[in-house]
């Protein structure tokens, strides 16, 4: 191996001759360059949308909790940290679904932070799963199973109005003739419809309809696969247009400074002077980012093909996190049965245990909107892919979460807080 002056000697001793291993650091720092604009904006946004989301989620339970017992006796039922909260984000979630596809590539880093972030953040499976399972362990079954049912539709139908609402709005521009700069159709929607009603006419094999209608089947189905060609040549158009005229431009400087300038200010507003509670609450939304981008790399696996039919990396944020908040729920009940409300211990546990980390880390790790989407576009290709991924989801983080509430409940020492 030359040593740095042999190489000096083997260039003929010009201090100007190139050097042979120069071109490589340079590409190197071009490449890091080039991703960090790209990546920068992606995750400030994300951070920006997860900090409104665990704001929203933290309003609307302290607002359910401020109203009558008379007034909020069913959503003390369905859950105060998290029914409205998985309304609300599914709303938008829906909304965002519905219009992403007719903006440029300009706008996706934004709705990265409206659909991962906010949304992602604003609901929560594992607060919602950590209530199911109370309920079943303190014997209350009808109710957890009445829960369940009730949190799954309205959070499916909640999803559903968002879409219809900004498919109203789509209807409306195109009333009023609004020049879109692409076709005000989810071209992507659009696909896998096609490619669902092929399959069901492929699938008819035997049947009694005679031959003439045997013909028009073929006839529909060789139709139907044009269409679905036509409808990927022109989603492939439509994304060369926008390389070719409309690049995606963002300063990334801005966003890095913007991004330090509000996470340096939530890291300092909880500790000035406010109450325990209300602290820990003001925590929750600084551990926010943390969960909302671990999930969100985590989800960019969901491309890969053999998690084409089940989302894994977003059933194991949603897994993981019901666990660990039942963890806490232990952890946060152990406490309290050892020390008195205003110690330090349990001070200490409200800050961080259920601030920082139940509220804000796991919270966000775990979500609803992009649980429910994604069964959205499952069952736009097969309902019995949707259908198994709701039931797996559901099922395996409740016996999981079941399993460690109902050992404290049998074994610890003292009752659940929750």
């Amino acid at each position: 191996m030359l040593s740095e002056d042999d190489s000096d000697l083997e260039s003929g001793g010009n201090p100007n001759a190139p050097r042979r291993n120069n071109s490589v650091p340079q590409s190197r720092w071009t490449k890091c360059r080039s991703s960090l604009h790209i990546q920068v904006p992606i995750v400030v946004s994300i951070a920006l949308g997860a900090y409104f989301g665990v704001g929203i989620r933290v309003l609307l339970t302290e607002f359910a909790k401020t109203l009558s017992s008379s007034q909020a006796e069913l959503l003390e039922l369905l859950g105060f940290s998290y029914f409205l909260p998985n309304v609300v984000g599914c709303f938008v979630m829906g909304f965002a679904v519905r219009w992403k596809p007719l903006l440029r590539d300009q706008f996706a880093v934004y709705f990265s932070g409206i659909m991962t972030g906010f949304c992602g953040c604003c609901t929560t499976f594992a607060s919602w799963d950590l209530g199911v399972a109370a309920m079943f362990v303190h014997g209350r079954w009808l109710n957890a199973f009445l829960m369940l049912f009730v949190q799954i539709a309205s959070a499916i139908s909640s999803f559903r109005c968002g879409y219809h609402a900004g498919e109203g709005l789509v209807q409306y521009f195109t009333v009023n003739l609004y020049k879109f700069r692409k076709p005000p159709v989810d071209m992507n929607q659009l696909k896998l419809n096609l490619e669902r009603n092929i399959s069901c006419m492929r699938s008819v094999k035997a049947n009694v309809f005679g031959q003439l209608v045997s013909r028009r089947v073929r006839a529909t189905e060789q139709a139907l696969v044009i269409s679905r060609d036509a409808c990927t040549e022109l989603i492939s158009e439509i994304a060369q247009v926008e390389q070719d005229f409309h690049r995606v431009q963002h300063n990334a400087m801005q966003w890095a400074l913007t991004g330090v300038f509000v996470t340096v200010w939530l890291w300092v507003v909880p500790f000035v002077g406010f109450s325990n509670y209300a602290s820990s609450r003001l925590l929750a939304l600084s551990f926010g980012p943390f969960g909302a981008l671990l999930r969100y790399y985590l989800s960019l696996n969901n491309s890969k093909p053999k998690w084409k039919h089940f989302p894994f990396y977003t059933f194991l944020p949603n897994f993981v996190a019901s666990i660990l908040s039942c963890v806490m729920e232990v952890i946060g009940s152990s406490i309290a049965a050892d020390h008195v409300a205003g110690s330090d211990a349990f001070k200490a546990y409200i800050l961080f245990g259920e601030g920082a980390i139940q509220v804000g880390f796991l919270g966000s790790l775990s979500t609803v909107s992009s649980w429910v989407n994604e069964l959205d576009g499952l069952s736009s290709r097969r309902f019995y892919w949707a259908y198994r991924y709701a039931f797996v989801s559901v099922v395996i983080s409740q016996l999981a979460s079941i399993f460690v509430l109902g050992m404290y409940q049998a074994y610890g020492n003292g009752p659940l807080l929750i």
